[in-house]
Formats: C-alpha cells, sequence, structure tokens
C-alpha cells in the first residue's frame, strides 16, 4: 500500500497496530455476541422445561430481543461516557448474571420472573455499546 503524499510505503506503526485490534475486537465481539445468542436460547428452553408453555419460551426470547428496540436510546447515552467503562462493567454484569442463572438452575426450581429479567439485562451491555468502537487516525 502507497502513502499518496509521501511516495512511500507507510511508515505509520499506528495503522498496523490498529487494525490488529480491530481484527482482535471485532473478534471479540463476534464471540461475545455468538455467547449471548446461545445463552438466549438456553434460558429460553430452560423456561420451557420449567413451565411447558411455548408462549412462556417465546415471552423469555422477546425479552431477549427488547434491548436492540432500546440500543438508541443507550446508544445515545454511552457515547457521552468513555468507552472503557461500559464494556467492563456491561461484561461483569452480563458474567455475573449468566453464572448467577446457571447455579440458582442447577439448584434447583428458578422462578420465571428472574430467568426473564435475566435474559432481558443480559443483552442491555451488548446492544448499548454495540456500533460504538470507531478507531481513527488511519485511513
Amino acid at each position: 500500500m502507497q502513502n499518496t503524499e509521501q511516495g512511500g510505503e507507510w511508515s505509520d506503526a499506528g495503522c498496523r497496530s490498529a487494525h490488529h485490534v480491530i481484527r482482535r475486537t471485532a473478534l471479540g465481539s463476534a464471540q461475545s455476541a455468538f455467547g449471548t445468542a446461545l445463552a438466549g436460547i438456553a434460558t429460553s428452553f430452560l423456561v420451557l422445561h420449567q413451565t411447558g408453555s411455548a408462549s412462556a419460551m417465546g415471552l423469555n426470547l422477546a425479552l431477549a430481543m427488547l434491548p436492540a428496540l432500546l440500543q438508541p436510546f443507550l446508544g445515545a447515552w454511552v457515547d457521552r461516557i468513555p468507552l472503557k467503562i461500559p464494556l467492563v462493567a456491561g461484561n461483569v454484569l452480563r458474567v455475573l448474571l449468566q453464572l448467577g442463572v446457571g447455579f440458582w438452575a442447577l439448584r434447583g426450581h428458578l422462578p420465571t420472573e428472574i430467568i426473564y429479567a435475566a435474559s432481558f439485562l443480559i443483552r442491555i451491555p451488548i446492544e448499548s455499546g454495540r456500533f460504538r468502537f470507531n478507531p481513527s487516525g488511519c485511513e
């Protein structure tokens, strides 16, 4: 790739490291989205197993998708604060919720309302920061 202003090769190591960061972030985001999608499906089948009701399972899936509708509002709020805060706090919240639901389900009957709340809350950090990462300095 030629640098048109200087007529030489790109010598800026920052652009190469930015591409590395972009690749790592994209891979991490894809892994996170895949895991969250699996968690939504797993909690929906947990609701189906506990209640035997397909409508309760559908309600759980709908609650898991509801944060996607709130994304414009959450995104506007997240844009006003540094990126690291919502990413770290959101991932910690998601881990605690998923582990809590998993351990509680393994110990016995988990109230359906708790599963509904967890399904909704687990998706909020992903939807709020989905389009936030925009590295600058390299075109």
